[in-house]
């Protein structure tokens, strides 16, 4: 029976998109810190790739969230959204993606609703990006709900990207 709870409990999911040592685990870990309602045992973090920050059992245990690492493989087994759901019985899903992940390729629960996403850009770098990988920049910004230019200096020319 709590397998069909689990499976019908909507579960609210926070995505969080962009390039290595974009800044995106800092910025996850900086809004759990800054908000208990993420540290309670049920929130749990969904992420591609270990980056310059990590999510270190420290940090986990201080916390109380849970981190399952994932490949594309793992994503494509059909069983694993439900394995996670089942063993975590999060309330919330935070999903740390690359900017290489399409979503598109997976199948999601019904009761996994993304609630917001969020893409997140070296700024330094993000004429770079973009003059040289447009298209997976414009998926990233798709369905953005906030965009964020982080490590923004003098030199950073970002006006023009409107």
């Amino acid at each position: 029976m709590k397998e069909v709870e689990i499976m019908n409990k909507e579960i609210p999911v926070f995505l969080f998109n962009g390039f290595l040592d974009s800044g995106k685990s800092t910025l996850i870990k900086e809004i759990i810190d800054g908000d208990e309602r993420y540290q309670n045992k049920d929130t749990l973090i969904i992420s591609f790739e270990e980056g310059e920050v990590e999510y270190d059992n420290e940090w986990l245990e201080k916390t109380n969230v849970s981190l399952v690492m994932v490949t594309d493989e793992m994503l494509e087994d059909e069983t694993f959204f439900y394995d996670i759901l089942t063993k975590y019985d999060p309330s919330k899903i935070i999903f740390e993606l690359n900017a290489f992940v399409d979503l598109n390729n997976y199948r999601f629960p019904k009761n996994l609703n993304i609630y917001q996403e969020v893409a997140i850009f070296d700024g330094n770098k993000f004429e770079l990006y973009n003059n040289n990988m447009k298209p997976i920049i414009n998926l990233m910004v798709k369905y953005a709900t906030l965009v964020v230019f982080n490590r923004c200096n003098d030199s950073s020319k970002l006006s023009k990207f409107r």
